[in-house]
């Protein structure tokens, strides 16, 4: 099997969490260490509507941005044996979760937001993420996440089957986390995924 070829048995693992939060390198680690494609909505939407999410915001707003990423969810959720980054909100709309969930799991990587912060303040692309309005201001940006954060905290806790938390860990042993998550799910990794 290529990384090109979606594996039809395993289920798809769903890395879900806040802006920052390292779902699209852990994500690419695990994909690598599966052998799996690696999907990221965000990139998906990208992709598809020919602009950046940040664009879309701007030109088009919020509200199109969601309905871009609903479609891009239910395209990711028709295949399986991927591992999906999710936009960071991604699991406010009920619909993405039931969806995702018919052929994935959903992790929740949870960061602090101190943690967020410094890497957000620190990013050198700080545009790429229009809820922030690109500001890198640490006190704006730790009331920014907070508020964020406080508002999806429901949908992250219900629609994960599995909570990560990470701190003081690298990207490489959160990925080996979830893979020793993987191993203990009926359905998630195929038989040949197993060692």
């Amino acid at each position: 099997m290529t990384a090109d070829t979606p594996n039809q048995q395993g289920r798809n693992i769903v890395l879900s969490g806040m802006m920052g939060s390292g779902k699209s390198t852990i994500g690419r680690i695990v994909a690598e260490l599966l052998n799996r494609p690696f999907v990221d909505t965000d990139k998906q939407v990208e992709e598809t509507a020919g602009r950046s999410v940040a664009t879309i915001f701007a030109d088009q707003g919020e509200a199109v941005f969601r309905l871009m990423e609903r479609d891009a969810v239910r395209h990711v959720a028709a295949l399986r044996g991927q591992v999906v980054s999710l936009g960071g909100g991604v699991v406010m709309d009920p619909d993405n979760v039931t969806h995702l969930r018919e052929t994935g799991d959903i992790v929740w990587i949870d960061v602090p937001i101190d943690v967020l912060v410094g890497r957000l303040a620190s990013s050198a692309k700080p545009n790429k993420r229009p809820l922030l309005e690109g500001d890198r201001d640490p006190a704006v940006l730790h009331s920014r996440l907070s508020a964020l954060r406080a508002e999806r905290y429901d949908a992250y806790a219900t629609s994960a089957v599995y909570v990560l938390d990470t701190l003081g860990r690298s990207s490489e042993v959160v990925a080996q986390e979830v893979l020793a998550w993987a191993m203990q799910q009926p359905g998630v990794l195929s038989p040949e995924e197993r060692p």
